[in-house]
C-alpha cells in the first residue's frame, strides 16, 4: 500500500559531489593492490580474501548508495541519510517557526559535507552543492538542510522564506 504523496521530495546523491566521487575507486584500488601484493608474496590467507571482498568491494558499493533524502509528507518534514543505519529525523510542520534559504561555503562554514553539529549553526545535514535551508524549530536546536530547491522546500513547509540569511559569498569552486 502506498503512503501519502509527498509535497516535496529531493534526493541528493553524495556521489554527485566531486569531493566524494573518487572514494570508492580509491578504496577498490588500494585494497586490491594490497591483496595482490600479499598473494604474490605467498603470504595471503583466506582472511585476507574476505577482507578484500568486504573492504575492496562492499564498502565502495555502499558508498555509492549514500544520499540525503528530504521529504515533506503528511504534515511532517523527514530528513534521512539512508542507508547509513537509518540515520535521520522527523519534525512536525507545526514546529517549524521559520525557514531561511542560504548559500554557504562548505569547508569554510561547515567544515565538510555530511551530518554534524556546530554551535553556530545547529545540526547540519548536507551532501551536495552550496545551498540550504536554515530551520528554526520550536523547542529544538536549529537545523540546516542542504537542498538545491530551497524555495520549494520553504513553500512545502508552509513557512514564508526569510531572505538575507546567507553566510556570505558563495565559493563556486565547491559547488558542482
Amino acid at each position: 500500500m502506498m503512503g501519502p504523496t509527498p509535497e516535496f521530495r529531493e534526493t541528493q546523491w553524495l556521489m554527485r559531489n566531486p569531493w566524494f566521487a573518487w572514494l570508492p575507486a580509491m578504496f577498490f584500488v588500494m585494497y586490491t593492490s594490497g591483496f595482490a601484493a600479499l598473494a604474490l608474496r605467498g603470504v595471503s590467507t583466506q582472511t585476507d580474501l574476505v577482507m578484500w571482498v568486504l573492504v575492496g568491494l562492499i564498502v565502495p558499493a555502499l558508498m555509492c548508495t549514500w544520499r540525503l533524502r528530504t521529504e515533506v509528507v503528511a504534515g511532517e518534514l523527514r530528513v534521512s541519510l539512508p542507508p547509513v543505519l537509518g540515520l535521520g529525523w522527523r519534525v512536525s510542520r507545526s514546529r517549524v517557526m521559520s525557514a531561511s534559504p542560504m548559500r554557504y561555503r562548505v569547508f569554510k562554514d561547515f567544515g565538510a559535507f555530511g551530518v554534524r553539529r556546530l554551535d553556530e549553526h545547529g545540526w547540519i545535514w548536507n551532501a551536495f552543492g552550496n545551498e540550504a535551508v536554515r530551520l528554526r524549530l520550536d523547542g529544538a536546536a536549529d537545523r540546516v538542510i542542504g537542498t538545491q530547491r530551497a524555495d520549494e522546500l520553504c513553500k512545502a513547509l508552509g513557512v514564508t522564506a526569510i531572505a538575507g540569511s546567507g553566510l556570505g559569498e558563495s565559493d563556486d569552486s565547491l559547488a558542482a
